[in-house]
């Protein structure tokens, strides 16, 4: 398969760059882009992602990670934008009928982060559910932020304080999940402008894993 080039809904581009393609290939002007890790992963593909379940500590996402390692890598996407951060997506595409992505780890917190959430960013940077114009899936760490940071709509009262509920994950229907500093998970559920609570981040990491591997997205229950 050639490499794909065309304008995206972020106004920037995208260059689809198919598994097993020589990156002499890759447009000059995505050629920044390539940091040497990403390189690495996308010539040695299949041994990179085969490594990475071994690398993880939740079990759901050691699992996870062992699906997409056995699906096999499908492509890298090369992603500019004006309206956010360029970005590099590895996608796979699953027998469940999802085609996840997933980026390589990358710059650190601006806070301290409960432990399981950090094991994930230590593996992966990121997950996307949808394409890369799509909300869905896991924020890189560097874009962690709270939910009055965000200036999202909460009604009057909201059951948490927004200033200590720091996003770290989208649905692609608008919800985010965000943890406090005490390693409650909370929803912020955009239908009623309210947060809930779900239990520990570590529950929701396991449940969100979970429901990937059965092809859901996991999404708040009103």
């Amino acid at each position: 398969m050639a490499v794909e080039r065309y304008e995206n809904e972020m106004d920037g581009e995208t260059v689809v760059v198919p598994v097993g393609t020589p990156l002499s290939e890759v447009p000059d002007d995505f050629r920044e882009l390539l940091a040497p890790d990403v390189e690495a992963a996308f010539i040695k593909a299949h041994t990179f992602f085969k490594g990475l379940p071994e690398r993880a500590v939740l079990p759901e996402f050691r699992q996870w990670l062992t699906i997409l390692a056995e699906a096999g890598l499908k492509a890298m996407e090369l992603h500019t934008s004006e309206y956010v951060g360029n970005a590099v997506l590895f996608r796979f595409e699953l027998n469940n009928g999802m085609s996840p992505a997933i980026t390589l780890p990358q710059s650190a917190a601006r806070l301290q982060l409960p432990d399981t959430l950090r094991s994930i960013y230590q593996v992966i940077g990121s997950t996307k559910h949808a394409e890369q114009e799509m909300a869905g899936g896991l924020l890189p760490a560097q874009e962690i932020c709270t939910i009055a940071e965000m200036g999202t709509w909460l009604i009057d009262e909201p059951a948490d304080d927004p200033s200590q509920c720091h996003v770290f994950h989208g649905t692609t229907h608008g919800d985010n999940m965000c943890f406090k500093l005490d390693d409650t998970a909370v929803w912020y559920a955009h239908e009623i402008g309210d947060f809930m609570r779900f239990g520990t981040v570590r529950d929701f990491l396991s449940a969100y894993f979970a429901a990937l591997m059965e092809g859901e997205e996991l999404q708040p229950e009103y």
